[in-house]
């Protein structure tokens, strides 16, 4: 039974003023949380949830090895540090109200559905609804912006990358 259910359940009557507001607030958090879901098979919504300079690492549904650090997040842009560990991999998805940027930023990683292998300093674009999976046969790392509006897919100068904390060696592998 979903939340929307529970709620109309909850209150008598569905012309409450309170109920109304109830409603319009949930359906309001739902299309901001699936204007960023990815289309994953049973993808739930705290799955897919990113905090800002904190690692969380995508449950294995998604894929495997993959760790998401949110720098900047908004309705409708996000900023994130992708961190694929040795073969790392997402599964196929699209996205269905973002377009995708990534810059290499350390390692390599290859697109398998469309054959592409992307190294340092790449940039590379997925549009809406179509069909990517990512891997990485050696440890790597992405800046990743996801927006609604593909002319905001721009990457900042002044990322701080001091929250790659995974060691002093590999922070100076990093080509930003």
């Amino acid at each position: 039974m979903g939340i929307l259910t529970n709620i109309t359940n909850f209150f008598q009557t569905k012309e409450n003023e309170t109920y109304l507001k109830a409603k319009e607030l949930i359906q309001d958090a739902k299309e901001k949380i699936n204007s960023f879901i990815v289309l994953f098979p049973d993808a739930t919504i705290s799955e897919m949830v990113f905090i800002k300079n904190r690692w969380k690492a995508l449950p294995i549904k998604f894929g495997e090895g993959v760790s998401i650090l949110g720098l900047k997040i908004s309705d409708n842009y996000k900023l994130l540090i992708t961190h694929f560990s040795s073969g790392g991999y997402l599964t196929e998805h699209e996205h269905t109200n973002n377009y995708e940027l990534n810059r290499v930023i350390s390692g390599s990683i290859v697109d398998e559905i469309n054959n592409k292998t992307y190294t340092v300093g790449d940039e590379f674009i997925i549009d809406r609804n179509t069909k990517h999976t990512l891997f990485s046969k050696g440890e790597s790392f992405l800046i990743t912006v996801f927006s609604t509006n593909k002319d905001d897919l721009i990457i900042p100068h002044n990322i701080n990358l001091e929250p790659i904390k995974y060691n002093k060696k590999l922070l100076k592998s990093i080509h930003y």
